[in-house]
């Protein structure tokens, strides 16, 4: 029973921790990108294929939390 209880939490606990990983990759691609570009003075096209770099890694970590949390579930 005990065990069920914490293996509940643990899930929980991956599953609202979603947002924050979908959220942080964009954004941290929006700073690099901004300061890649002020920087060595590239062309603003740079921060959103940084951004969409960002994006599509947040999206592969998220993936694997929840092939993890079916995995713990199961």
């Amino acid at each position: 029973m005990s065990k069920d209880i914490y293996r509940l939490i643990k899930i929980a606990g991956m599953v609202s921790f979603i947002p924050f990983i979908m959220l942080s990759g964009p954004l941290g691609g929006y700073f690099l990108g901004s300061y890649l570009s002020k920087k060595f003075n590239l062309p603003g096209y740079i921060t959103v294929v940084i951004i969409g770099a960002g994006f599509l890694v947040s999206l592969i970590e998220t993936i694997r939390v929840i092939k993890l949390v079916f995995k713990l579930r199961g």
